[in-house]
């Protein structure tokens, strides 16, 4: 498990590898919120923005200290933690984004690719050798077979 303090989660972090987006309203350029002269959650306020769409993500990436850190710092009653997401075919914990873990994500798209494969056998290639009615050439006058020169 990672430990990483409030506020650089507050921010966020550039590098897409970090997975740790930050607040959406934090201006980087500025160091301050968007919707007011400094951010509530560094000045030890609460903030609704962040309890609603940012702090729950902390569970999602395994940061379950940045809950504890908040409300000692903001001064909040204990807040409701959201459960870990669990994948809907065998239980396993999933990361953001994710629909599925990684095993019944490949079992899907298998069984997906099953599915259009077998849907219309008609859409099958067929090799042209066996397919002259539909072209209406007789492929063995065309230049370059069955050359006899």
């Amino acid at each position: 498990m990672k430990h990483v303090s409030l506020l650089p989660f507050l921010r966020g972090s550039p590098n897409p590898k970090d997975v740790m987006p930050g607040c959406a309203n934090y201006d980087h350029t500025y160091g301050k919120c968007v919707f007011g002269e400094n951010c509530r959650v560094q000045q030890g306020k609460r903030c609704r923005y962040f309890e609603n769409a940012v702090l729950p993500t902390a569970m999602e990436l395994g940061l379950p200290n940045i809950y504890a850190t908040y409300e000692r710092l903001t001064g909040a009653p204990p807040l409701q933690r959201p459960q870990a997401r669990l994948c809907p075919d065998c239980g396993r914990p999933l990361r953001p984004q994710q629909t599925y873990c990684e095993k019944c994500a490949q079992l899907h798209r298998r069984q997906a690719y099953r599915r259009r494969r077998d849907s219309n056998p008609k859409d099958r290639i067929v090799s042209l050798e066996n397919d002259r009615e539909h072209f209406g050439v007789d492929l063995d006058t065309l230049p370059g077979r069955n050359d006899t020169g």
